[in-house]
């Protein structure tokens, strides 16, 4: 009898053995699990602020942008003005230069020398001689 209490001392043993390695087993893994959560929260923490920051700039950009074509829009208006007023300045200087061009010169058809009627232009400059006369 008392080698049967011995062996059932030792299953006993065994089966508390196993129980205890069973129990330290299911414990590591319930840590291992909250550590693996607790690192996924912080992951899912992290990409919400990258997230946060991503839209932020996005938003900070667009404003930018909307600027930036609201000036190109204005600077675009101001060069067509400047144009058109360049263009109405030239056609102003031909046409300046059409009508000193377009002048007309009058003769008078008489020999009255009275400056009755027409004048005369005056009399074109002598050309210059070749000094042997």
């Amino acid at each position: 009898m008392v080698r049967t209490v011995k062996i059932y001392t030792l299953v006993l043993a065994l089966i508390a053995s196993a129980c205890l390695v069973f129990a330290f087993e299911a414990n590591n893994r319930a840590d291992s699990a909250v550590r693996q959560k607790a690192a996924w929260e912080t992951e899912v923490a992290q990409w919400r602020a990258a997230s946060r920051d991503v839209l932020r700039q996005n938003r900070a950009v667009v404003r930018e942008n909307k600027r930036l074509v609201k000036r190109y829009r204005k600077v675009v208006v101001d060069a067509k003005r400047v144009v058109r007023a360049q263009e109405k300045t030239n056609r102003a200087r031909a046409l300046a230069a059409s009508k000193r061009t377009r002048t007309v010169v009058t003769y008078s058809s008489g020999g009255s020398s009275s400056g009755g009627g027409g004048s005369a232009p005056a009399p074109a400059p002598a050309a210059p001689s070749s000094g042997t006369s």
